[in-house]
């Protein structure tokens, strides 16, 4: 039983009902366990442990959260903000993976053919502008879905990536930047606007990505620590990527 559905469970359990410290000791079981594997040494080669301090602070430094974005109030009095983004990937990772068996097609039509319609008449319900954070490959397998997206010319389309890959397991420069200019132009041509943000496929980015995105004029969203921006330093400069 892991942590979360001990959790849940114990969210589930009535006070006097018998099935409560059973309960409570799984979730307590649960989180020795979480202790103990996070005490337990990492697997496979640590070259940390042989790096120089300038190595360390070079290495440690290459990004680090920049200055907070939270504003001393909102407008008129509000007391939270909320951004409200999407990322249809539709087709892609199936495809990605070079996949194209019927169900799991089938599968990924979903988000464009019901998916995306019922978020759009929900978003125009409530006059609410949101961000899509399009795969150019969703892009050309759907251009109704685009279509539809700036149809209201309340929302934003930023870049998801060429088809959904991992830019750390491409570890390649110069194909990670074709393929990021390769989706920006795809973007631009099917939105009627050149995509000014980006949501890093996978949440994750390779060691050029911070340097790409600022070549390519485009922001980092949602991909490093919430309100708090990526800053890729370079030569005792802090140049924001958020």
């Amino acid at each position: 039983m892991n942590i979360e559905r001990a959790v849940n469970l114990t969210l589930h359990c009535e006070e006097d009902d018998m099935r409560l410290p059973v309960v409570i000791a799984a979730a307590v079981a649960s989180c020795w366990s979480l202790a103990v594997r996070a005490q337990q040494p990492p697997a496979g080669p640590q070259p940390g442990l042989k790096w120089t301090e300038q190595e360390l602070i070079t290495a440690g430094h290459h990004v680090r959260a920049g200055r907070t974005l939270t504003p001393k109030s909102w407008p008129d009095g509000a007391r939270i903000a909320v951004c409200l983004t999407f990322d249809p990937d539709n087709l892609t990772l199936p495809l990605l993976r070079g996949t194209n068996a019927p169900v799991t097609i089938s599968e990924g039509e979903y988000s464009p053919l019901s998916g995306m319609p019922r978020i759009l008449r929900l978003l125009d319900h409530y006059n609410l502008p949101a961000t899509f954070y399009v795969p150019a490959v969703s892009a050309i397998l759907h251009p109704d879905m685009m279509a539809d997206i700036m149809k209201s010319g309340r929302h934003e389309v930023g870049l998801h990536g060429w088809i959904h890959e991992n830019p750390i397991a491409l570890n390649d420069r110069e194909e990670e930047w074709r393929l990021m200019s390769q989706a920006v132009g795809l973007l631009e041509k099917s939105s009627g606007k050149r995509p000014t943000g980006i949501r890093s496929p996978y949440m994750y980015m390779s060691p050029f990505t911070l340097e790409l995105l600022k070549r390519a004029s485009l922001s980092s969203r949602l991909t490093g620590s919430s309100m708090m921006p990526c800053f890729y330093q370079r030569m005792d400069h802090c140049h924001p990527h958020a």
